[in-house]
């Protein structure tokens, strides 16, 4: 005989808030790759514009010269995009610096909620979660929501320096390098495009090619 199995309340609850945290998983992915396609699409769009000029005076009659007049002025633009973030990274590499050689080498508070930047965020006890049961089976799943061992506050007193430390380091790290990424995304994408036009362009077909595939250059 064939048992059906009985999902309790707390089963069907389990299963719904696991299907929705896969489907918001999903959703995430689909919209970081859509975002990612669009920097690289528009990014692609510059090598048209700084090519357009030397291929239609025919400075570039062959795509290696294309590619290698391509990637030098890629070169050009990214290390002109890269200053600003380059420089936030530098002058958040400084403050830790000027901690390490005021007061200590040692960086392990950065990140703790006494001393850290940890402090400013909400954070709360996983690991010693009441773990809920599916199906008679004990699930790595919280059976509730875990208490809350730090609320966001400011570091004072005798640990002043170390949160101040981290409060000034970390925005500078986090906006560089988020900026940093964009731009390195941008360069590729540039080089990406640089590679297939130098093929395109200088392709000898027959074929007839449809108006709208047509090269922009």
């Amino acid at each position: 005989m064939i048992t059906l199995i009985k999902l309790t309340e707390n089963d069907k609850r389990i299963l719904l808030a696991v299907f929705l945290v896969v489907i918001l998983v999903f959703l995430l992915i689909g919209l970081l790759t859509n975002l990612v396609k669009k920097i690289m699409a528009k990014q692609g769009k510059d090598v048209d514009t700084y090519m357009y000029d030397v291929t239609k005076a025919n400075l570039v009659t062959n795509g290696k010269e294309f590619r290698k007049i391509a990637r030098i002025k890629n070169f050009q633009k990214f290390y002109k995009t890269i200053r600003l973030p380059s420089l936030l990274l530098l002058l958040g590499a400084l403050v830790l610096l000027q901690y390490c050689f005021i007061k200590s080498w040692d960086l392990s508070f950065y990140f703790s909620n006494d001393k850290g930047i940890g402090s400013l965020f909400y954070q709360w006890d996983w690991a010693n979660a009441e773990k809920a049961s599916l199906l008679g089976i004990k699930t790595f799943i919280p059976s509730k929501w875990p208490d809350i061992i730090n609320a966001p506050h400011f570091v004072t007193g005798e640990f002043l320096y170390e949160g101040l430390t981290t409060y000034i380091s970390f925005p500078l790290f986090l906006v560089g390098l988020i900026l940093y990424i964009g731009h390195l995304v941008g360069f590729v994408a540039r080089d990406i495009q640089a590679r297939k036009l130098s093929k395109s362009v200088f392709q000898k077909s027959l074929t007839p090619t449809e108006p709208q595939q047509n090269s922009t250059l």
